[in-house]
């Protein structure tokens, strides 16, 4: 792994957590709803965080699938030399 894709992955992990941390701090912040309310909110938040995991899982998919095809292209210019 190259340092500059090690510094990625890091900054994409850090922004990760920050936005479960933010998320957190909102959720004790916000303590004056009522339960309709907070339920709904739990639920946008769920929702969110769930769509977080999936753009992320989409991202290393992404990732892998673009190392597969470079190193099926490698491994076909070098058989035909």
């Amino acid at each position: 792994m190259t340092f500059s894709l090690l510094i990625r992955v890091l900054f994409i992990r850090f922004l990760e957590l920050k936005k479960k941390l933010i998320m957190l701090i909102a959720e004790f912040c916000s303590n004056y709803d009522t339960a309709d309310k907070r339920r709904h909110k739990f639920h946008q938040r769920k929702l969110e965080m769930l769509k977080f995991y999936r753009d992320s899982i989409e991202r290393r998919l992404a990732s892998l699938n673009a190392s597969i095809d470079t190193l099926e292209t490698q491994i076909n210019r070098d058989s035909m030399d």
